[in-house]
């Protein structure tokens, strides 16, 4: 992978991502913004991007959800709360990069780099 500059631009992506929960690209740039009115949409969007590709970030897709980024570094699966759209993170070990799924897959010639998990339903607090 190239080396790429760090840039303040993307200190301020990425410092302000790290303060949001699972935050869509939009929510970052609404934040941004009323830190540097300088810093466009597509410049935040670009930056999240990159963060995902160097590996400082994840990107989560749900079902019908804009892709959410995810700055935890611990691989680890999620929960969608299908009443309240709550996001949660679920504990490291119920994810694992290996299950009969991708080993099945790669039998058959596919070269699996990684996978993501999400789990729907409704939440403790809907549930009361």
């Amino acid at each position: 992978m190239k080396a790429r500059r760090n840039t303040t631009q993307r200190a301020i992506v990425a410092e302000v991502a790290k303060t949001l929960y699972h935050p869509s690209a939009e929510e970052v740039y609404e934040e941004v913004k009323k830190r540097d009115k300088g810093v466009g949409r597509a410049t935040v969007f670009r930056n999240l991007n990159l963060l995902a590709e160097e590996g400082s970030f994840f990107k989560v897709f749900l079902n019908g959800e804009p892709v959410r980024y995810d700055t935890n570094p611990v691989r680890h699966d999620h929960f969608l709360c299908t009443v309240c759209g709550e996001i949660t993170d679920l504990p490291p070990e119920t994810f694992s990069e290996t299950d009969e799924e991708t080993e099945e897959l790669s039998r058959q010639g596919y070269k699996v780099e990684s996978k993501s998990v999400a789990y729907y339903g409704v939440c403790r607090k809907c549930r009361r």
